[in-house]
C-alpha cells in the first residue's frame, strides 16, 4: 500500500490529489489552487509513484469587464464568466448563492465517480509533497487522514465515469441555434446547503440527499429575443431516486410559496443604479417559489417550478422596483433528471428610461427552447447507457 502523498488525480477531473495511504481523498489541487472535491470518488487501487506536483507561478490576470446580467441564485453555480460587451442583460454580485471558490474552475468538464474502498495489490513508493512556495496546499506529507470529509454515495451498477458521460451529453455549438450565444459551460455540480429555494439547499445538495451519482451545470445561452436559457443534468442509482428527487424539489420549492424569504441587500451588491447613482441605497428582496407538477409526454416525470425575486426601494423619495423571474422545468427520463430554466428582468418601476434587457419569461418559451436540446441530450444519455 502506497504511503500518503500527492498524486495525479485518477479519475482527471483535477490535476492532483491526495492519497491518504488507504484511499484517495477530496483535497485536491487544480491549476495550482487548492480545493475539495465535493462528491465522491471511486478508484482502482493505488497510486504510482510521481514527481512532487509542480506549482505554477502566480500571474497577474487582467481585470474582466463587469458583467451585465444576474444569474438565478438556487442552483448556485459559481460565477460564470463575464459575457460579451453586446449582452443584453444585468450581473448581481451576490448571485449564484455565493459559491464562487470554484470559479477558476469554470468550463472544466471532469469525471465523477462513487467512493470505493478497493485497492490493487500493495506496492512500495515514495511519497511525494507539494513544495512550499504556495501557502494554498499542504508542504508535508501529513501524518494522518487527511481533514476534508464527503458524503459517500451509495455504490451502483451505473457506468463509472458517470459525471463525464453527462458533460459529454450536453448540447455543443452545432446542436443549437446559431444565433444563441454562450454564456457559460459545462461544469460540475456543486453543492450548497444555503442558495436553494428558501435559503436551504441547492439543486446538487437535494440531488445527494437522493444519493446522486453525479451531476452537471451547462451550459447555458444569451438567446436573440432577451432571454437567458439554460440546463442541468443528474443522475440517480435507480429510477425511484431519481422520482425522489423531484419530490424533494416541490417540497422544498412550495415551502417558499407559504413562507417567502424576505431580506435586504445594498446597492453594492445588487448594481441596480448607474455607477455614482444610489451607492448608498439599499433593496428590499422578497422571495416566492412554488411547484407544479404536470402530465408527461416526453418523459416519465415533469414539474414546474416558479422561482421569483421582488426587488424594491425608496430613493430620494422616488419608488423602485423590478422582478427577476426563472422559469424551472425539471424532467424525468429514467434514473436520469434533466432541468431547464429561463430567467428573465421585468416590470422595472422608477427608472429614467426603460432597460433594454427587459425580459419575461413564459413556460411556452421555456418549452421551445427545452425541446430543442431534449433530443440531443436524452440521445447521448441513452447510448452511454444512463437512460
Amino acid at each position: 500500500m502506497s504511503a500518503p502523498g500527492w498524486h495525479p488525480d485518477p479519475a482527471g477531473r483535477y490535476e492532483w490529489r491526495w492519497w491518504d495511504g488507504t484511499k484517495w481523498t477530496g483535497d485536491v489541487v487544480h491549476h495550482g489552487a487548492a480545493s475539495v472535491d465535493p462528491w465522491p470518488l471511486e478508484t482502482a487501487g493505488v497510486p504510482a509513484t510521481h514527481p512532487a506536483a509542480p506549482v505554477p507561478p502566480v500571474m497577474a490576470m487582467p481585470a474582466q469587464p463587469t458583467p451585465t446580467t444576474p444569474p438565478p441564485a438556487f442552483h448556485a453555480v459559481p460565477p460564470a464568466p463575464a459575457p460579451p460587451a453586446n449582452s443584453n442583460r444585468r450581473m448581481l454580485a451576490f448571485a449564484a448563492g455565493g459559491v464562487a471558490v470554484l470559479a477558476l474552475a469554470i468550463g472544466a468538464i471532469v469525471v465523477l465517480n462513487n467512493d470505493d474502498d478497493s485497492t490493487a495489490p500493495a506496492t512500495t513508493v515514495t511519497p511525494t509533497t507539494l513544495p512550499a512556495s504556495t501557502s494554498a496546499l499542504p508542504t508535508t506529507t501529513p501524518t494522518t487522514v487527511a481533514p476534508s470529509t464527503t458524503t459517500v454515495l451509495p455504490t451502483t451498477t451505473m457506468p463509472v465515469d458517470v459525471e463525464a458521460a453527462l458533460a459529454a451529453a450536453m448540447p455543443a455549438s452545432g446542436d443549437i441555434p446559431a444565433d444563441w450565444m454562450q454564456y457559460d459551460e459545462t461544469q460540475p455540480a456543486e453543492p450548497d446547503d444555503a442558495s436553494g429555494y428558501c435559503d436551504a439547499g441547492n439543486w446538487a445538495y437535494l440531488a445527494q440527499l437522493d444519493g446522486a451519482t453525479a451531476g452537471v451545470h451547462g451550459p447555458s445561452w444569451d438567446l436573440p429575443d432577451g432571454g437567458w436559457f439554460g440546463l442541468s443534468v443528474f443522475a440517480f442509482p435507480t429510477a425511484d431516486a431519481a422520482s425522489a428527487f423531484m419530490a424533494l424539489i416541490a417540497e422544498r420549492a412550495d415551502g417558499c410559496m407559504t413562507d417567502p424569504v424576505n431580506y435586504t441587500s445594498p446597492e453594492s451588491e445588487m448594481d441596480l443604479f448607474e455607477d455614482g447613482s444610489g451607492d448608498d441605497a439599499v433593496w428590499n428582496v422578497a422571495e416566492v417559489n412554488g411547484a407544479f407538477p404536470e402530465a408527461a409526454v416526453d418523459a416519465d416525470e415533469v414539474l414546474r417550478v416558479v422561482f421569483e425575486e421582488f426587488i424594491s426601494t425608496t430613493y430620494d423619495g422616488t419608488d423602485y422596483s423590478t422582478v427577476f423571474t426563472e422559469l424551472q422545468r425539471f424532467e424525468r427520463h429514467g434514473r436520469v433528471v434533466i432541468a431547464t430554466w429561463l430567467w428573465g428582468d421585468h416590470d422595472s418601476v422608477g427608472f429614467s428610461s426603460s432597460p433594454t434587457w427587459l425580459y419575461t419569461p413564459t413556460d411556452t418559451l421555456l418549452d421551445s427552447y427545452t425541446a430543442i436540446v431534449r433530443v440531443t441530450v436524452v440521445g447521448r444519455l441513452t447510448a452511454a447507457g444512463l437512460v
